[in-house]
């Protein structure tokens, strides 16, 4: 079973190693960050960054290496019912590839009308995770 936890900053060291250091964030993912874990084992890293009470930014959405491709689907809907879980009702993301708007697209995320498409070419979506059931 999938286990969220919330991560502390030993616990970034050790998922990130010697990437750590080179992370411009670091404050913001050890305020926000979490760590998935699957039967003990890593599975992946995820920061919710809040925007507002209702609404939350996933950033910084890493899969352990060595995991199978499905984790990345078993994280994302790890991610949606955690979320849900803090009482978020929108649950926004960034992409900048058509791989990751179709995989967005598969888990009941739409992209956003009124800022679809940024001057860097990411395309924004949102989860409405009160009107969506996970797949």
């Amino acid at each position: 079973m999938l286990q969220i936890k919330k991560a502390n900053e030993d616990q970034l060291r050790l998922f990130f190693q010697e990437q750590f250091y080179q992370i411009e964030s670091q404050p913001e993912l050890i305020e926000h960050g979490y760590i998935a874990q699957l039967a003990g084992r890593d599975l992946g890293f995820f920061a919710l960054i809040p925007v507002n009470e209702q609404s939350k930014v996933l950033r910084s959405f890493y899969i352990k290496q060595g995991n199978p491709p499905s984790a990345i689907i078993m994280l994302l809907d790890g991610i949606k019912q955690h979320a849900l879980s803090e009482g978020v009702d929108n649950l926004l993301v960034t992409s900048h590839s058509k791989e990751t708007d179709r995989l967005l697209e598969a888990h009941q995320f739409t992209p956003l009308e009124s800022a679809e498409v940024r001057k860097d070419g990411q395309t924004y979506w949102q989860a409405n995770l009160k009107n969506t059931t996970n797949q």
